[in-house]
């Protein structure tokens, strides 16, 4: 969901909260007070206390904040008791049932608000503040388009209230209405495009959109003074965070809460950027010290959301199932990977169990190969590592060890390293049965190291080098790089270009499985993401990826190697995402690949899916 903040709301009840009354002659000398000018009077006294506990809640984020608003709210609702105890008079009693709403609403009783407007809207039309504060309640209902219908109403009493034009602008963000955001963005910048303010809206909103690289020519446009203020820093450190720089935005909270010491957001941000590091301890205690001070917050109530679902046990599941009819890529195969993790632990720790399995028909061979395994995982500042004890189910049914480990020591390099005994990824070819020779068991232990740099969220780097040796006596070497590009990116739709090269060298020249004595490959994918529907926490994305590439290949033979040259190579694929909140995705698609081996194409058509779910 979107951070929404109140735009003027606050200003909008105290400014409401008072309502011109009869009962003062134009030269200034009293008139006799008569019963009318008694009860606007005994209204006033109850909008002032209601105006104190509105004016309270900026100042307090505690349990405690709503006590002055709560005693104001059972005042209005006496005083409105005693008025009609003694025969009523109606603008009285509708001018205290109005404060009342106001009152309610700015006290988080949404519901009870919502009928007492809707009541009162029955009788007569509402003012315009009433029609906003509406439109409030409906934006915090995630119901957007009743909110822009309300807000839309109220402005045509205020057509130039800015505070009235940037609620709306959420509300038309909320929609997903891109030209109607951006036309009330403009005629915010028109009434007053002069304030910090109102310039970092339009960089804020471009965060929102998914379009960061105008929010950072937004935001580096900004005088040297306006980047350094408490807002400019806060909005370029939330910018650093959308754009996937932890450390930078770290910094840039930092100095925003040196100058403006308590300032929530800054808090927040904090915590945020420590857990996206691996301070998993220093960000919990940051978020309890928050849950203490300031428990009403919705921007600490939104962080403990994530944070509880985070910390949840998790099962993930990957599945992938493919028909072809080749000598290498077989046909008919599956291979599926499923881990149950358990909830976050004390100082960073999870345990988790992991099944392996991959199979596929070859001729008249089947090959199998299932592994089980349990392990643990650990996180820290900057790095994790995880270990796993295992054993194969079929054939050899030997232990497995594998260890990997990540360190990201800036949010421009990451690396990582990984080591198993027994590795997943070796040839399914190579494990099927023999006639003669039952239970084949091919394996190998594998090695590898790799490298990513990272600019932005708009371009990364990446380089991997692994070594295997297997059973047979072969060896095998790899290296293979990869450079991402988001080459195009508007709201709901961004184009990303990835470059890829593979080599790879085997020793043995007579394997039973695929294994060319030295091979290259060149590739280049584009993947257009659609997001198709949102709602707040849940959202719904296409993707369409096609690659296209070239493959050369020497496979050893006497009296020379045989070079088949060049051979082409492509795959298309489709696939759409659910994101269901912060408990549950969802991944499936369906592609078709067609790739040489030993000179020869081969076509394998499959389905993928993937799974998280917490719980």
């Amino acid at each position: 969901m979107h951070f929404l903040r109140p735009q003027g709301l606050i200003c909008l009840f105290l400014s409401s909260l008072a309502f011109s009354h009869p009962g003062w002659a134009g030269d200034g000398i009293p008139e006799p007070v008569s019963p009318a000018v008694h009860w606007w009077e005994v209204q006033e006294e109850n909008a002032a206390k209601i105006r104190a506990g509105i004016r309270h809640l900026d100042q307090d984020w505690s349990a405690q904040r709503y006590a002055k608003l709560d005693e104001a709210i059972e005042d209005n609702i006496a005083r409105l008791a005693r008025l009609r105890g003694e025969g009523g008079f109606a603008p009285v009693e509708r001018a205290l049932m109005l404060d009342r709403a106001l009152a309610l609403a700015a006290r988080g009783r949404d519901d009870e608000a919502d009928r007492l407007l809707r009541q009162l809207a029955g009788l007569a039309p509402l003012p315009p503040y009433a029609i906003r504060v509406a439109g409030d309640l409906a934006l915090r209902a995630r119901r957007p388009l009743d909110a822009i219908a309300l807000y839309r109403a109220s402005l045509a009493a205020s057509p130039d209230e800015v505070s009235l034009h940037v609620s709306l602008a959420y509300a038309y963000l909320e929609a997903g209405e891109d030209e109607a955001l951006e036309r009330t963005l403009t005629e915010i910048e028109r009434i007053d495009g002069a304030a910090l303010e109102t310039r970092l809206l339009r960089a804020r909103m471009h965060r929102f959109s998914d379009r960061p690289r105008l929010a950072q020519q937004m935001l580096d446009a900004l005088s040297e003074e306006e980047r350094h203020s408490p807002a400019g820093e806060l909005e370029a450190a939330a910018l650093a965070q959308a754009r996937g720089l932890p450390r930078t935005a770290r910094a840039g909270y930092a100095r925003a809460e040196a100058q403006a010491p308590g300032n929530v957001h800054a808090k927040i941000g904090l915590a945020e950027t420590a857990w996206a590091m691996g301070e998993l301890e220093e960000a919990k205690a940051l978020i309890d010290e928050l849950i203490v001070t300031m428990p009403e917050h919705p921007g600490v109530l939104r962080l403990l959301k994530a944070w509880e679902s985070a910390a949840r046990a998790r099962l993930s599941l990957e599945l992938n199932a493919g028909q072809g009819h080749g000598r290498v890529s077989g046909k008919d195969d599956l291979s599926t990977d499923l881990w149950l993790y358990s909830p976050l632990l004390g100082n960073g720790f999870r345990v988790f169990a992991h099944h392996h399995r991959v199979m596929a028909d070859f001729d008249e061979n089947r090959a199998d190969h299932i592994r089980a395994g349990v392990g643990v995982e650990m996180t820290r500042r900057d790095w994790s590592l995880a270990a796993e004890l295992g054993s194969e189910r079929t054939f050899a049914r030997k232990a497995t060890i594998s260890l990997r480990g990540d360190w990201q020591p800036s949010d421009r390099w990451a690396f990582r390293a990984a080591f198993e005994s027994r590795a997943d990824d070796v040839s399914v070819k190579g494990r099927y049965y023999h006639l003669g020779d039952f239970g084949a068991d091919l394996a190998a232990w594998r090695f590898s190291v790799g490298a990513t740099r990272t600019e932005d969220e708009s371009r990364r780097q990446s380089i991997d080098v692994g070594y295997y040796d297997f059973t047979d006596g072969n060896e095998r070497a790899t290296l293979s790089a990869t450079w991402f590009e988001r080459i195009y990116s508007v709201p709901r739709n961004a184009v990303d270009l990835q470059f890829a090269a593979y080599t790879s060298r085997n020793t043995r020249t007579d394997a039973e499985y695929f294994n060319p004595k030295r091979d290259y490959a060149l590739s280049a994918t584009v993947v257009s993401d659609w997001l198709s529907w949102h709602a707040y926490e849940r959202r719904f994305n296409q993707r369409v990826a096609a690659t296209v590439g070239g493959y050369r290949q020497w496979a050893a033979a006497r009296p020379a190697d045989v070079d088949y040259g060049w051979k082409g190579f492509g795959e298309l694929r489709y696939e759409h995402e659910w994101r269901m909140g912060d408990d549950a995705s969802a991944r499936y698609g369906l592609g078709v690949r067609r790739f040489p081996y030993d000179g020869e194409h081969e076509t394998r058509a499959y389905l993928y899916a993937s799974l998280v779910f917490r719980f």
